[in-house]
C-alpha cells in the first residue's frame, strides 16, 4: 500500500500511470486515491508553491527591476528546462538531483514534483510582488 503522506512525493500523473499498470486491485485503488488527493491541492499547498516562486526570484533573478521583465525571465527558465532531456531524467526522481541545487532549475523542480505544473508568465506575474 501506498501510505498518502508519501504521495506528495509523485506527481497525480505518475500515480495514475502507477495505478495502471498494477496487479493487486488494492494497490491501485491506493494509488488512484493518492493521485486524486494530489489534484485536490490545499490552501496551503498553493502558498506553498507561491513561496518557492518568490525564492526562485528573489535569488536567482533579483536583478530585473521589472516584475514583468522577472516573470517572463522565469517563465523561459522553467520551460527550458521542462522541455529538455535533464526534465526527462529528472522526473521520475523521488529526491532533488544534486546538480539542480543552488539553479533555479531547482525550484522548478521542487514546483513540478509538489504541484505538477509550474505557472505560466501571467500567473507569475501574479504571484511576484509588484513594487
Amino acid at each position: 500500500m501506498v501510505d498518502p503522506a508519501d504521495a506528495i512525493k509523485f506527481n497525480a500523473a505518475d500515480l495514475d500511470r502507477l495505478a495502471a499498470e498494477v496487479d493487486d486491485p488494492r494497490r491501485a485503488a491506493a494509488l488512484a486515491d493518492a493521485a486524486e488527493a494530489l489534484r485536490e491541492l490545499s490552501a496551503d499547498d498553493v502558498v506553498d508553491r507561491d513561496g518557492l516562486i518568490r525564492e526562485m526570484a528573489d535569488r536567482h533573478f533579483g536583478t530585473f527591476w521589472s516584475y514583468r521583465a522577472k516573470a517572463a525571465e522565469m517563465d523561459r527558465a522553467a520551460r527550458r528546462y521542462l522541455a529538455g532531456a535533464r526534465w526527462r531524467a529528472h522526473r521520475k526522481r523521488l529526491t532533488l538531483p544534486d546538480e539542480l541545487r543552488g539553479t533555479p532549475q531547482e525550484f522548478v523542480w521542487r514546483v513540478m514534483k509538489a504541484n505538477g505544473k509550474f505557472p505560466g508568465p501571467v500567473r507569475l506575474r501574479q504571484i511576484l510582488p509588484n513594487p
